[in-house]
């Protein structure tokens, strides 16, 4: 009856992919977010975000290709960085649009993905969560109202993610 569209592609390219974003990463203005307690640099991006579009162009397209939407454009990116302990609280990214997670820096033998929490009840009202299947160079588009989050990292291995929000050109109306 209702279903939760996710996409989950391995991104094309990469090694040359994630040598170029790595350097934009470790440019970046972190901080420690004191809400979420993870390092990060969302609203200090404006210097490399259209270079990070750029790079991940044909993989965006590949998304927008398979929603069949008429045009998309990136709203918000940023880099998060998980050290030991830290983890993401429960949280969206607004009622409007796709967000997606890049598994850029993730050692699957030792780093846990990102959880989606069902918005609403299984028939025996309990709520599920899905825990996707990723590697590093994964990227996860997901419609940005379903909540997630992510466990402790317990390991000294730093987990680095790109987070993207995605929404679709509306033409306007003239009247």
């Amino acid at each position: 009856m209702f279903e939760i569209p996710i996409y989950t592609y391995k991104v094309e390219n990469w090694v040359h992919k994630k040598s170029l974003l790595l350097e934009l990463c470790y440019d970046a203005n972190f901080y420690l977010d004191k809400k979420t307690n993870v390092y990060t640099d969302y609203g200090k991006n404006d210097d490399y975000k259209y270079n990070v579009s750029e790079i991940l162009q044909s993989d965006i397209s590949r998304f927008h290709e398979d929603i069949d939407l008429n045009s998309v454009y990136v709203t918000d990116l940023w880099f998060q960085k998980y050290n030991l302990d830290q983890f993401h609280a429960i949280h969206n990214h607004g009622a409007l649009g796709y967000s997606s997670i890049l598994f850029l820096k993730y050692d699957k033998n030792v780093h846990k993905p990102t959880r989606f929490v069902s918005p609403f009840m299984n028939p025996k009202g309990e709520t599920d969560t899905y825990v996707p299947d990723v590697d590093e160079g994964t990227i996860i588009f997901f419609p940005s109202m379903v909540n997630h989050y992510t466990i402790p990292n317990k390991t000294k291995k730093t987990r680095i993610i790109l987070s993207l929000n995605i929404k679709e050109y509306v033409a306007k109306k003239e009247n």
